[in-house]
């Protein structure tokens, strides 16, 4: 579920606030992608439990955080597959790969946006063997670059797909590398910009290695540098980045317990094309045996996560990696552009995207439930808030409405029916067949908010939002005015 929330900085003194500004009806994500100039499009994939995983495309206006669901891809080729995985965006192009039972991710799949409306191609991968994880996939400007593992501890393919004169995508070059396939359960890493594309692994042995690999004149790719980890002991690669010749490397030390030391290097190439260290910053331990590490880079600022939360550090002029802004209560970050990041929440797994600001301190995600699925036809705005429940077996929350005109009488309505798929304008949002009082109507103070208390017993009494997949907000005012319709996350 993708929920977008607007954040600040805590400052003592100060209650924390946030404003929830858009989401979809979604399962649990499977993964997040964000594009990768403007951060205009987000898009999440979800495993559809009871159906064939799909694409949720969100797109936002320019400079705001106004996402608004714009498609929903789940074309007939996702039929017999469990999930979406590695999403990478650029512009109107969204490749991944899908995780399909006991197969190995031999075909890419790449969607374009036209004025036509979406399309997708299927490019299949060579030399796949074994099934992987990690970040397997890139896109920039017409490109794709995937890695293709062979057999355990053999050499690791880089496999380059371009878009030809005629719009088809198809495999042009396949680039050999002294990466070496890691076992089934360690992750790898790809990255692209532009002519540049690096591949990390977390390997079982080693220095931390990251292979980069170019094209040449002719366009004929190949390994062009072998970028070695801190010289001391032995490093696994758990995360990169690339933004043009700058590369983010994150690595943990091998041979001890954890919690083990791990540290982030930046890897600059210089004038004379070797790549050189410019900036390091040993990051916080965490307890986990193996914390899923994420980094992305939007210079001066790399982002870092572990299990826990974010780190934001500004690069100094100096070389310096200075903390800056920490985000808790992410899982792992799958985006950063222009101050905007985006990733998987610690507690909900829902998807969330916030601005971060540019300036000390510590943001904490608020306890929203829900997301918007239509566009409100007046200012109000409607969010879910979890209260303290004692009873069990049973839910507390209160959904709040916040800038409604005061004296206007406003209510909550629910939808039961998993199926319905709110409009993205109307009247109401909600599907009609379905819709029942949630809360009964109420006046609006004079601060132009109300509050609801929703309630739900699991089990034969049923009360407020029990079970409901959709709750809305109406205000009455001359003509009925939609909040925010929200998804309640179970």
């Amino acid at each position: 579920m993708l929920a977008l929330l607007l954040t600040i900085a805590l400052v003592p003194g100060l209650a924390q606030q946030c404003e929830q500004v858009g989401l979809d009806i979604l399962e649990r994500p499977d993964a997040v992608g964000v594009d990768r100039r403007a951060a205009s499009t987000v898009v999440v994939g979800d495993h559809g439990n009871d159906r064939p995983p799909a694409l949720y495309v969100f797109d936002a206006a320019p400079g705001t955080l106004e996402y608004v669901p714009t498609a929903v891809l789940r074309p007939p080729a996702f039929e017999d597959s469990w999930s979406i995985r590695e999403i990478a965006i650029d512009g109107d192009v969204i490749a991944h790969y899908l995780a399909r039972p006991f197969s190995p991710p031999r075909t890419l799949f790449v969607h374009e946006r036209t004025a036509a409306g979406w399309s997708y191609q299927e490019v299949s991968i060579p030399g796949v063997e074994n099934l992987r994880l990690g970040e397997l996939v890139d896109v920039d400007d017409g490109r794709a670059v995937v890695v293709a593992p062979q057999a355990w501890w053999q050499p690791v393919d880089l496999v380059i797909v371009e878009r030809n004169p005629a719009g088809v995508w198809e495999v042009v070059d396949v680039a050999s590398t002294d990466i070496l396939a890691p076992y089934i359960d360690y992750a790898m890493q790809v990255v692209l910009d532009g002519d540049i594309a690096a591949i990390g692994q977390f390997q079982l042995a080693g220095t931390g290695r990251v292979a980069v690999c170019e094209p040449d004149a002719s366009g004929s790719w190949s390994q062009t540098a072998l970028i070695d980890g801190p010289t001391e002991n032995e490093w696994a690669v758990d995360a990169i980045a690339l933004e043009g010749e700058m590369l983010a490397v994150v690595r943990t030390r091998l041979g001890v317990p954890a919690p083990r030391p791990t540290v982030l290097q930046l890897h600059e190439r210089g004038a004379t094309g070797a790549w050189r260290v410019v900036g390091r910053r040993t990051l916080s331990s965490t307890p986990a045996p193996y914390p899923e590490w994420a980094v992305e880079l939007d210079l001066p600022r790399v982002a870092v996560s572990s299990n826990e939360e974010a780190s934001v550090f500004l690069r100094t002029p100096t070389g310096d990696l200075v903390l800056e802004h920490t985000v808790t209560g992410l899982r792992r970050i799958n985006g950063f552009v222009d101050g905007r990041m985006a990733g998987m929440t610690l507690e909900r797994r829902s998807a969330q995207v916030i601005q971060v600001p540019q300036s000390p301190g510590v943001t904490a995600l608020c306890p929203l439930r829900g997301l918007q699925t239509c566009a409100g036809t007046g200012t109000a705005r409607l969010r879910i808030q979890d209260t303290d429940s004692t009873i069990p077996n049973a839910r507390r929350a209160s959904a709040e409405i916040t800038g409604a005109p005061p004296g206007a009488a406003a209510f909550v309505l629910r939808s039961a029916d998993p199926g319905a798929s709110p409009a993205l304008g109307g009247r109401l949002c909600i599907d009609r067949r379905s819709a029942v009082r949630a809360a009964p109507p109420q006046a609006v103070d004079a601060s132009g908010r109300v509050t609801f208390p929703l309630f739900a017993v699991i089990g034969s009494e049923v009360q407020g939002f029990a079970f409901a997949h959709h709750l809305q907000g109406v205000v009455l005012t001359p003509v009925p005015a939609l909040t925010n319709s929200l998804a309640w996350l179970r």
